[in-house]
């Protein structure tokens, strides 16, 4: 079956980034058939990126949105307003952007490409690469420790093509991320419960639960400029540091994806776990952990209800 492609960007307070991002998307080989930037900035210049951008064609639109909506509740905004108007979305993908992000050429018509092959295949993602320096790899996928922490399968690589045999991953980043809109529609799209490094893995592990697959195409690629995960990025979606964010999305995993048992013992100890945590970080030297340690499992502790909705 082939896919019809309906672009989704969401745009905070990054005129300069934005303005790239729109232009890689109109330069893309595979044609979009609409594209929706929605947006939370408070920056006029950003006002003028979106006005000549909706006047370069009918097909484009704008959703403005209030400036507290954290990224779940944009890109959810912005899909529903996109998908609105199908009569049927059976043949229809949804491709998120980030208006840090610039893809290649060919980037959406190898995904595309992916899905059309495969119809378990309910998301792919592309080769992320660094926005300055794109013979760099910055992401190619996401998983978990034995221990729910999240992190990036390759970070910071030089792109020898080593890693073009990957495919199947347990979870990928919402930048340049296409999905079929059957799958959003069936997962619910993001939980508005995760926290910002937990959203993307969740989704990935209720795609993989059903029984669809998520990979990693590596013929697309995408520059990437991660401003939400390099503190550079005005709006602070993580609530704090990368490291607190991390923190957090921990937490979240092990209470919403471990056994219930193991959850409800988990959640149990985290005061006297805390205690334990505070102490090692003393022993080994790292009283900067403390602080955001803390801030998490408070945080967890005191929001479990919010986690166990996740089940």
């Amino acid at each position: 079956m082939s896919v019809r492609v309906v672009a989704v960007v969401v745009s905070n307070d990054e005129p300069q980034y934005l303005q790239s991002a729109l232009a890689a998307l109109a330069n893309q080989s595979f044609r979009v058939e609409r594209t929706l930037v929605v947006d939370s900035s408070s920056n006029p210049e950003v006002d003028e990126v979106l006005n000549s951008f909706v006047s370069s064609s009918s097909h484009n639109a704008v959703l403005q949105i209030k400036e507290t909506a954290n990224f779940a509740e944009l890109a959810a905004t912005g899909i529903k307003q996109a998908l609105q108007g199908y009569q049927s979305i059976d043949d229809v993908a949804i491709w998120l952007l980030h208006d840090d992000s610039a893809p290649e050429v060919h980037a959406l018509a190898e995904l595309v490409r992916a899905l059309e092959l495969s119809p378990l295949v309910a998301i792919a993602s592309p080769k992320q690469v660094s926005f300055e320096n794109p013979k760099l790899i910055e992401q190619m996928g996401l998983t978990v420790t034995k221990s729910l922490k999240p992190f990036s399968l390759v970070t910071n690589e030089l792109d020898q093509k080593q890693f073009d045999s990957m495919s199947d991953v347990l979870a990928v980043s919402s930048s340049a991320m296409l999905i079929r809109a059957t799958s959003w529609a069936d997962l619910g799209g993001y939980s508005l419960d995760a926290p910002e490094l937990a959203a993307d893995i969740d989704l990935g592990i209720r795609a993989r639960h059903n029984g669809n697959r998520v990979i990693v195409v590596p013929t697309s690629r995408v520059r990437h400029a991660q401003l939400t995960l390099s503190g550079k990025r005005k709006k602070k979606w993580l609530g704090g540091s990368v490291k607190y964010g991390i923190a957090k999305a921990t937490n979240h995993l092990r209470l919403s994806h471990s056994p219930l048992l193991l959850a409800f013992l988990y959640w149990l100890a985290l005061p006297a776990y805390s205690v334990v945590q505070v102490l090692w970080l003393l022993l080994v030297k790292r009283p900067d952990r403390i602080l955001y340690t803390l801030k998490a499992n408070l945080w967890a502790f005191c929001t479990v209800r919010a986690r166990l909705r996740d089940r």
